[in-house]
């Protein structure tokens, strides 16, 4: 948990699917009422195993033209999607990267950023970041179906 004079982070690096941090996050809001909360972000990160991950991307996401052809040719790319999902707004990063695995060597992958975002207002921002916290599950099913659409279909 990270907190400083504009935000509250709270993370869980498990990669369980547990929900208890968002029981955490809930519990937190409601012992602090009166802390003018603005906004909520769930943030969900995903990687895909890819031996070539920058082609891949560009095969996948961008229309072949000029702008792939200039100089030596386009090495890669990066796609933001951006969707509304039931009162809050998914920015979804798509990127090249690295991961690894205990005892396993660092390998290329597409690493899957997504954030849904839930802006609250003054008056009711408890009530409204509660029920944005209690579809954590919710949002954790939808942006593993994208990403399944986006890698698979």
């Amino acid at each position: 948990m990270i907190v400083d004079p504009n935000k509250i982070q709270i993370n869980d690096a498990s990669g369980s699917d547990n929900p208890s941090i968002a029981d955490v996050a809930i519990r937190y809001v409601n012992k602090l009422p009166h802390v003018h909360y603005t906004a909520l972000g769930i943030n969900i990160v995903a990687y895909a195993e890819c031996s070539e991950p920058e082609k891949w991307l560009l095969h996948r996401f961008v229309k072949d033209g000029p702008w792939t052809r200039l100089e030596s040719g386009i090495k890669a790319a990066g796609v933001r999607l951006v969707y509304d999902v039931d009162k809050s707004q998914l920015n979804l990063n798509v990127d090249v990267g690295t991961t690894q695995s205990l005892g396993i060597a660092e390998h290329e992958c597409i690493v899957l950023n997504g954030n849904y975002h839930t802006a609250a207002t003054r008056e009711k921002a408890v009530e409204e970041l509660g029920k944005a916290l209690s579809c954590f599950r919710d949002r954790q099913a939808h942006f593993f179906a994208l990403v399944n659409i986006l890698l698979n279909q």
